[in-house]
Parts: structure tokens; sequence; C-alpha cells
């Protein structure tokens, strides 16, 4: 069932005089003409559901408007409206609107450009794009051009917009925290081009108009109308669609161990020399300082068998494990003579094994206990093949016994 809900279809705005002749037409409703509505193109509800906003006008030069109506619900549905309120006039050919997720702001066109207004009392008006000039040029704020905008759809994040820029056979998406314009998809061009698919500007298409963001900001849907289609635009390379499947994730190649990728898809990049990184790694991590071969630069952890290619016959301290969780390597038991410093205990980039001063420190449990310094009444001996026992007594005939933990 068809209903009006707005407007007066049994006449002419301004009473059969056309609205660029009568500018009337656009009084509230405590003005003396009744509410009409010329030509609206566009529309969108706050995410209350309590008020429309309409593209008022977009057949006139200079004197189209951005609306307000109010949804009067009763128990039988929709009331008609007789209380159209107007947010912003004198706008050139406003043919699209779009209203942010939290309700704050609006961008609509006025003319080539796009402008914002604020929803609150204020109801502040600023360009954030484009200016008077139809052309297809990049760039900040009104260095970006447009010709003939005729959709916009908003993010989920309200941090960025997509706009159908129709004369130009392009979508474009602009960054609404740098006001940055950069062409997404299409070839650009006010020319007409068969629709087909492909990747940025590889994909040709006739005459985009509106335009709306899925769910997760992740795909877009617009109106390809010179091509009779609509057509799905991926925003994030994370995710394909398909007709037969839907949304899926690519199956893209793993990096290798030692290499690294911040941007799924993207090449694989080898990791400095003092860091490594397991497969399929967004990042390398540094290497720990008991990994790091004699040249202090090269990081052992990067070999098989843990070699250096700077020395070839050195071997790290300790038995390194790989951690199951994290992928990254983890420092588990010490030789003889040395104490473990773990990641729990300082941080990754500082496990070591660390040799205890033969001279005037003992251990006895290398992967427990951190050096001890000799009391008074021992002395270590020094040497390598007494690191790990206990010292002797400098008095003979006293007896030390080992205390038990």
């Amino acid at each position: 069932q068809t209903g009006l809900l707005a407007g007066d279809a049994s006449s002419i705005c301004g009473w059969g005089q056309y609205l660029w002749y009568d500018g009337t037409c656009f009084d509230d409703s405590s003005g003396s003409t009744p509410n009409k509505l010329r030509y609206p193109m566009a529309i969108a509800i706050d995410p209350q559901g309590g008020h429309l906003f309409v593209a008022d006008g977009s057949d006139v030069t200079t004197n189209g408007a951005i609306r307000k109506i109010p949804l009067n619900a009763t128990q039988d549905g929709w009331a008609y409206v007789d209380n159209i309120l107007n947010i912003v006039t004198g706008v050139t050919t406003p043919r699209m609107i779009a209203l942010s997720p939290d309700g704050i702001f609006a961008l609509f066109n006025h003319g080539n450009s796009i402008k914002r207004v604020n929803l609150d009392e204020s109801q502040i008006v600023s360009v954030v794009a484009g200016s008077s000039d139809a052309s297809d040029s990049e760039g900040i704020g009104t260095n970006a051009t447009f010709a003939n905008p005729s959709g916009v759809a908003i993010a989920n994040t309200s941090k960025w917009a997509l706009i159908a820029d129709t004369w130009n056979n392009r979508i474009r998406k602009l960054d609404l925290m740098t006001l940055q314009t950069t062409s997404i998809a299409g070839p650009g061009g006010q020319f007409v081009e068969l629709n087909t698919d492909g990747v940025g500007t590889l994909a040709k298409l006739n005459q985009p108009h509106g335009i709306a963001v899925l769910p997760g900001s992740k795909f877009a849907v617009f109106a390809d109308s010179g091509a009779d289609s609509v057509r799905l635009l991926s925003i994030d390379s994370d995710r394909d669609f398909s007709f037969d499947s839907g949304f899926s994730t690519p199956a893209c190649p793993v990096c290798p161990a030692g290499t690294h990728s911040k941007v799924r898809g993207s090449s694989c990049e080898p990791c400095e020399q003092n860091s490594y990184s397991p497969a399929g790694a967004s990042e390398c991590t540094q290497c720990p300082r008991g990994a790091l071969c004699p040249n202090g630069i090269d990081c052992a952890l990067r070999h098989a068998n843990f070699s250096c290619t700077s020395d070839p016959n050195f071997r790290i301290r300790g038995q390194w494990t790989r951690s199951n969780a994290t992928g990254l390597f983890e420092l588990t038991s010490c030789e003889d003579g040395t104490e473990r410093i773990t990641a729990a205990e300082a941080s990754d980039a500082l496990q070591e094994c660390r040799a205890c001063n033969p001279d005037t420190h003992y251990i006895l449990r290398p992967d427990v206990d951190p050096c001890i310094k000799c009391p008074r009444g021992l002395r270590c001996a020094g040497g390598s093949s007494r690191r790990s026992l206990a010292p002797e007594p400098v008095v003979p005939g006293s007896e030390w016994v080992k205390e038990e933990v």
C-alpha cells in the first residue's frame, strides 16, 4: 500500500508557478503558503527513525534545500506530515544526502561540491570537498573536483564516505578526517564506458548514482545507471565476493619465516638482520640479546641450527624453543655456569644465558637460580670446570652443606 506522506501531489509547488519564480515554496510550516516539495531526489532517515531528511528541488539552479520531515506514527500507521522544515536553503541542484550513523551530521551536494551540515541546533554548514568546477581532480578539500555527484554513503565509523561521481564515471572516497579525496573505482573522464569489472581504474563505470556502504564498511553497492546494473565494490582487500559462495576470505600465500607483510595479500618484506619472524608474521621481532651473533648484528634464530653466517663455528648458548602461541622463540634452558634471563623477568629482547663470574660467583641450578656471590669463608675456584660446583671452603676441615629448596 502506497500513501502520501508529505508534499502535495495535486499542485505544482508555488500554486502553479515554477520554483525559481516563487521562493515561498520553501517556507516553513509557520508561513502562509502550504508546505510543498519540488522534485525531491534523495532521502535519508535518522538513526532513531524520528525524522526524514530530503534533498529537495534538484531540478532548479540555486533554490534547492535540505528539508526535515518529522515522522508522525499512529496506531494505524503514519500520519500525513504538514510541517516540513528547512535545514539548509539556497542549495544548487541537491541530488544526494546521507546521515552519519550517529546522526550528528549529514553530507549533501551543492552543485559539484560536497557539504556537511551539523544536525544540532547550530546547523553549521561547511564545504568538505569540491568546488563549482566540474572536473575530476584529486586533492584535499576544495582542491578536489567532482562532476555531477549523485550519491553518497558514510561508513559506520563516520571517518570516511563514498561518493558516486556520476559524470566522471567514478567512485570517490572522501576521508572526513583529512578531507582527502581519492578515486577508488572507475576510469574517470566524462564519457560513456561499458560496464566492466576490475580493480581500481580498470573497472569501467557508466554514470553511477545511488550508493550504500554495507554493514562492516568492507563493501559497498551502487547503481551503475548507464549500464542498467547494480555493482558491488570491495573496499577491504581482506575479503572477496562471488555470487556462488558470497563473502569469503581469500587464500593469500603465507609469508615465510624471516619476512613480514603488514597488509594481507601484499608482498613479503625481509626482516632486518637484527630481527626475525615466524611464518605469516605481520611484523618482525627484535632478536633477543642471547641470540645475537658475535658481530652484534646477525640473529642466529633466523638460521638453521641457530648458526651464524658471520661466524659458522659459533653457537649461541642455551636451548631455544618456539612458542605455540606466538611463534616466537623462548629461552627454556641454560648451560652450567650461566643464569637464565627470561622474557618474564625482563623482555623478549633481553633473553640470554648470562655467564657468572667464576672468580666471585657460583650457581648450582642454572635454570632456576641467579648467579650467587661466594659468601665469606668460601672461595670460587674459577675456571669453567668449577662454575657449577659448590665453592671450596677457605678453612680446611670446615663443612658446607647445600641448602634444600
